[in-house]
This record gives structure tokens, C-alpha cells and sequence, in this order.
């Protein structure tokens, strides 16, 4: 059954231009990968949320992506009608996934996002398969083009999963487990380094839940209801919505 869960957003290509492929006198196009839109709404859904849960401070919306590695942001893409095709099925398919309605507990619940997982991973790698440098002409072979599928997997998680699950989803371990040569090894571990420096800090920077005053009147309604109900039942003395609970003066016999 395909039911809406949530909203879910994805970066969008953008056509260049079109211009020669680096081994032939054939045209392709070029593109971009703009993540504007995509920010936009997690900008404004953390705003929400923060404006609801602690009106009287402003948290900082998640940003795990290590400054020095976003040079990778404005890099292009020389794509072929295959690697499009193929693109744009992944991306496909994890939104599907996306909006299946899995009513099984929360760790079977948990396990189907494996499924979402493969498809973004494998998305972003055939993206990243076709990086364009400018300013050399051809495609780009250097380390960049090895991080730059789990630098898109951080930037697209860490706004769609708990905080101490977005190394996993980002696939970090496949990426620091990579045989590289000595120098590439080194911006690989800082990068993944970093990633997990930054969620870290996260973790541990909690802020105090504020309960807005609306909610917080409804809150002590239902605690009102709740000892009025015991009350009744003879399991507490009562006397008013500021009074003491005290079971031991509480009505010997329990009503029927």
C-alpha cells in the first residue's frame, strides 16, 4: 500500500550547458547539483520546530558537512542519457520506498531503510562516476570524486535521520575502509574524522526541552483530570489543582 508518511526532498539537477565529451567531438550535457530547494524547506521545517519546542532560544539546525570539503558543491556533472536514466531510478525508487507504509515495529521499521539506503548511495555514486573539473576540461580523478558520494549522503541524512545514525546512513565505514595511496588516505580519514567530530558535538550539546505556555496549560489539564480520577477511585486524597497528593490519607476502600 503507497501512503504519504512525510515530505521528502531531493537536490535537482540543473542544466549548464552542453558541450564536447573530453574523447569525442559528441555533445553532452553538463549540470549542476543544486541543493537550494532542498535547503529551503529543512531551513523552514527547522524554524517550526524550533519556534514550537524552545521559543526562547535558537538551536541550530544540523550541519555535519566539514567546511573545507564544500568546494565539492560547485563541482559538474557531464551526464549521457544512460547515466540519467539510471539517476533518476534510484531517486525514484527510494522515494517510493519512502512512502510505503511499513507497519511493523521500530526496529523492522529501522531495517527497511536499508532499501533507501542502497538507492541514495547508488544515485549519488553514478552522479559522482561523471564529475566534471572546468577548470581542466575532463573529468575529475582525483580524492574529491571518492568523497564526494558520502559528503552528498551527510548533506541529505543529516536532515532526514537521528543524529547518531547519520554516520551510518552516510556510509562512512565503506568510505574509510577504502584502500587509498597515502596523501588520499589522509583527506579521507580527515574528512570522515570531521564528520564524526561534528555529530559528536551534536550529541552532547543538548538544550532543555521549554514546554510553550499553550501546551503546557493542556499539559496541567490533564494532570488535573488524572488526579480527579484517582480521587474518585479512592487511590489519593485530593483537595484542590495545587494540593498535595497523599496515598496514605487516601479512602480506605476502593470505589466499585
Amino acid at each position: 500500500m503507497l501512503t504519504i508518511r512525510c515530505p521528502i526532498r531531493f537536490p535537482q539537477l540543473v542544466f549548464v550547458e552542453e558541450i564536447n565529451f573530453p574523447t569525442n567531438n559528441s555533445k553532452a550535457p553538463l549540470y549542476r547539483l543544486d541543493w537550494s530547494k532542498f535547503e529551503d524547506y529543512h531551513k523552514e521545517k527547522h524554524e517550526t520546530w524550533n519556534k514550537k519546542w524552545y521559543p526562547s532560544q535558537t538551536i541550530p539546525a544540523s550541519d555535519f558537512v566539514p567546511e573545507e570539503y564544500k568546494t565539492i558543491d560547485s563541482m559538474h556533472y557531464l551526464l549521457d542519457g544512460k547515466y540519467i536514466d539510471e539517476i533518476n531510478r534510484c531517486f525514484r525508487q527510494a522515494f517510493d520506498e519512502w512512502q510505503q507504509n511499513k507497519p511493523f515495529d521500530t526496529v523492522i521499521r529501522f531495517v527497511t531503510l536499508d532499501i533507501q539506503k542502497a538507492y541514495l548511495y547508488v544515485g549519488f555514486k553514478l552522479l559522482c562516476d561523471c564529475m566534471f573539473n572546468k577548470k581542466t576540461d575532463f573529468y575529475e580523478r582525483g580524492v574529491l570524486k571518492t568523497i564526494a558520494p558520502h559528503y552528498f549522503l551527510v548533506r541529505f541524512w543529516q536532515h532526514n535521520i537521528g543524529t547518531s545514525h547519520v554516520y551510518d546512513f552516510s556510509m562512512l565505514n565503506k568510505l574509510k575502509e577504502r584502500k587509498s595511496s597515502d596523501v588520499d588516505g589522509i583527506v579521507i580519514n580527515n574528512f570522515v574524522n570531521e564528520v564524526e567530530k561534528k555529530i559528536l558535538e551534536r550529541e552532547t550539546n543538548t538544550c532543555s526541552l521549554i514546554v510553550p505556555e499553550n501546551q503546557r496549560a493542556d499539559v496541567d489539564k490533564s494532570l488535573e483530570a488524572i488526579k480527579q480520577e484517582f480521587y474518585e477511585q479512592g487511590i489519593i486524597s485530593y483537595s484542590n489543582s495545587r494540593g498535595s497528593i497523599d496515598s496514605k490519607n487516601a479512602k480506605s476502600k476502593v470505589k466499585k
